[in-house]
């Protein structure tokens, strides 16, 4: 079977498919976790490495990660719903209007996909779209939770 990831849409939604192949990455993504994760306890170990500067990439890669992964399931969230007029995507291109669904490319979608995943975990509201179907505000809550979660980590 060839997989094509393009802006074509070939796969719809609720192919299963797709559904197989973002349940495969699952245990893909646990393993690399781990891995990181093992990675930053041995370079706390040594002696050379800065300890400030080693938080501090730590700190800046868990920002990101968990920035992206929100973001991601927030674009699946639209695109289980076709981005359709309910979703935060089909909203997100009236209020940006040099950004489109169809013509957009890849790295464009991304870039946005990151900004919805940032300004949810900072809780800035920057981009004036709010959820506007229950799949959306369900996530946002859960988002909001462990935005919670993260910040009390921190502090």
């Amino acid at each position: 079977l060839q997989f094509s990831f393009d802006q074509s849409h070939e796969f719809h939604p609720s192919s299963p498919l797709l559904w197989w192949w973002w349940i495969s990455t699952i245990p893909r993504l646990m393993i690399r976790g781990r891995r990181l994760i093992l990675y930053f306890k041995k370079m706390e170990l040594k002696l050379e490495v800065n300890i400030y500067r080693l938080q501090l990439y730590k700190f800046t890669c868990m920002i990101f990660l968990a920035s992206h992964w929100v973001g991601c399931l927030f674009y699946y969230l639209a695109r289980l719903s076709d981005f359709d007029s309910t979703t935060w995507v089909f909203r997100y291109q009236l209020v940006m209007q040099e950004f489109d669904i169809h013509t957009s490319t890849v790295a464009q979608h991304y870039i946005v996909m990151l900004f919805k995943g940032f300004n949810m975990l900072t809780n800035t509201s920057y981009e004036g779209v709010v959820p506007n179907n229950a799949q959306e505000v369900l996530f946002s809550i859960c988002v909001m939770f462990g935005q919670v979660g993260l910040s009390a980590y921190i502090l």
